[in-house]
């Protein structure tokens, strides 16, 4: 089971790359914030109805589940075949030279974007994913499945902001976007652990998933910008950081709640969300659209 939950893995992040890339050359750089918050839309909308659905089959079989999303796959697999042979690349698009990664890597919005996924990802994935449930039951005393309720309704409030704030990262800029989202994150992380009720919680992630729909779209319009149309490794590494931080950010709250409490452990994503919206006052002053 390891073996095939690995290879489905390797399978995640060639898709999900190729697909961020595909994006990102295919839209004009002036559309850029607004396909990113669409393409979200997607993962946000899926990640909702798919412990649903799961459910539901599950009563049937706990085989089904599996079989079903085998069949999801296997659509969207289907459809990219389709239309990505019927798709003719522009000619001029076509001979752009790719731009050379050492070269990307020095571009100011490009490192502002890989501090930025690197904080999402410990923050939201690791920090917030792991730690309120816990919080939940432990500290507020609350049912467990009042994590799912308190997260279903912060993501309902993340996919309503997608669309406005693809077209703020459009027509105002990246930079703004993500000083402001990760300094609004930051707040809220910092205020998460000493919460009393439950309500409260609620709205506390209802606004750092309406700031978390910024944090998203921003970083990934800045790497369209950085890499060009060409940017696959960008793509990947931009991607990889998310991923770092998903998986160290649970292992070190954890350590940290043990040591020293929820402040501390909240703080940790504290710290990297305001290093982020800070070093991101360095990107250049771009506004891509009127």
């Amino acid at each position: 089971m390891l073996v095939l939950r690995g290879a489905g893995g390797i399978g995640s992040a060639m898709f999900s790359v190729s697909a961020m890339t595909l994006l990102l050359a295919a839209v004009d750089p002036a559309l850029r914030g607004r396909a990113v918050g669409f393409y979200q839309g997607g993962f946000l909308i899926g990640g909702m109805a798919g412990p649903a659905v799961g459910g539901l089959l599950s009563g049937i079989s706990l085989h089904a589940p599996f079989f079903f999303y085998a069949g999801t796959l296997t659509v969207a697999g289907t459809i990219g075949l389709v239309l990505l042979r019927r798709h003719h690349r522009d000619p001029t698009a076509a001979a752009e030279p790719a731009r050379p990664f050492r070269e990307v890597l020095r571009d100011r919005g490009y490192q502002s974007a890989l501090l930025a996924n690197l904080a999402q990802g410990w923050s939201g994935m690791g920090v917030r994913s792991a730690l309120i449930p816990v919080l939940v039951v432990e500290v507020l005393h609350g049912q467990p499945a009042w994590t799912g309720i308190a997260f279903a309704i912060a993501a309902v409030a993340q996919t309503l902001a997608l669309l406005p704030a693809g077209r703020f990262v459009d027509t105002v800029g990246r930079r703004p976007a993500i000083v402001g989202s990760f300094a609004v994150g930051a707040a809220v992380m910092l205020a998460i652990p000493f919460v009393t009720e439950l309500w409260l919680l609620i709205v506390l992630l209802c606004i750092y998933g309406v700031a978390a729909a910024f944090m998203g779209t921003a970083p990934a319009a800045a790497v369209g910008d950085a890499a060009g149309a060409r940017g696959g490794q960008p793509v990947a590494v931009f991607q990889a950081l998310a991923d770092v931080g998903a998986i160290v950010g649970p292992l070190a709250a954890g350590l940290l709640v043990d040591a020293l409490g929820f402040p501390a452990a909240f703080g940790s994503a504290v710290v990297l969300m305001a290093a982020a919206s800070l070093f991101a006052l360095r990107m250049p002053r771009l506004r891509i659209a009127a």
